[in-house]
């Protein structure tokens, strides 16, 4: 059954009208009430309090616990999601970011470096147990990666630190998110020589792998390691050392390309 032209003409009537209804009714309390409103409803609505929280910060208003449970609640998964329930988790995901960006804005270069390496944390195991077919997850993390690079290129951890933490967080990437070249301005030399420490003595560990090797050099951490060696050894520019690093590995055909090339 159709709607009448008077009975259209009525709903929109009220639809305009909803907006300065609203006004009228908040512009009627005081403060005091206001707030106390505005708070109420924010215990009940996530999306509300963590936007608040990101235009705080832009203030430069701090609230270093609750910008921690924000990140938690955005990032933290309990079971799977399906292709269908990921984008509303990507959604909340995305609000924990902005505030983040906040945080960098704010020039609050130590709580954006802390909270981001978490949000990276909660997102590489959230990755493990959702449907990201589209990739959007995927760019939310690069999000979080670029904003933890910059916070940290502003001395958000101390280098030495750094090269700890750092090296951490990469064996935790099974996708690669966190590029190592942009962090060689907040490493420096010093730590640098210390990340590379770090990933020499992992390295080490390794057992060499023959083309007849039952074995195939495929782990996870065998893979991040590889990965790791060839950026240093590019880094200071060293063939030898690229060379050895792919006889480590000579399991698949690709390794006697490599050392080819």
């Amino acid at each position: 059954m159709s709607r009448s032209p008077k009975g259209k003409r009525a709903k929109e009537s009220l639809t305009e009208d909803e907006p300065s209804a609203v006004e009228a009714f908040l512009r009627g309390l005081s403060q005091e009430a206001l707030v106390k409103l505005v708070l109420e409803r924010a215990k009940d609505d996530e999306t509300l309090a963590a936007w608040l929280l990101v235009k705080a910060q832009s203030k430069g208003i701090r609230s270093p616990k609750a910008a921690l449970r924000t990140v938690e609640r955005a990032f933290q998964l309990d079971g799977h999601l399906d292709y269908h329930d990921t984008p509303t988790y990507i959604a909340q995901a995305e609000q924990a970011v902005d505030l983040l960006e906040a945080m960098l804005k704010a020039c609050d270069w130590s709580a954006a470096a802390d909270l981001s390496e978490y949000a990276l944390r909660l997102g590489f195991a959230a990755m493990e147990r959702i449907d990201d077919s589209d990739g959007g997850f995927g760019m939310t993390l690069q999000r979080v990666a670029d904003i933890h690079a910059h916070a940290c290129s502003r001395g958000g951890i101390p280098a030495l630190q750094l090269a700890d933490r750092l090296f951490a967080l990469l064996m935790d990437d099974p996708w690669d998110v966190i590029a190592p070249d942009a962090y060689r301005k907040a490493l420096g030399r010093e730590a640098l020589e210390r990340f590379r420490d770090n990933v020499r003595r992992e390295w080490e560990k390794l057992p060499a792998l023959r083309a007849d090797s039952r074995d195939r050099g495929h782990t996870g951490k065998r893979y991040a390691l590889t990965a790791l060696m060839r950026w240093l050894a590019a880094e200071s520019r060293d063939t030898d050392a690229l060379i050895a690093i792919e006889q480590r590995d000579l399991s698949h055909p690709g390794a006697f390309v490599r050392i080819a090339e």
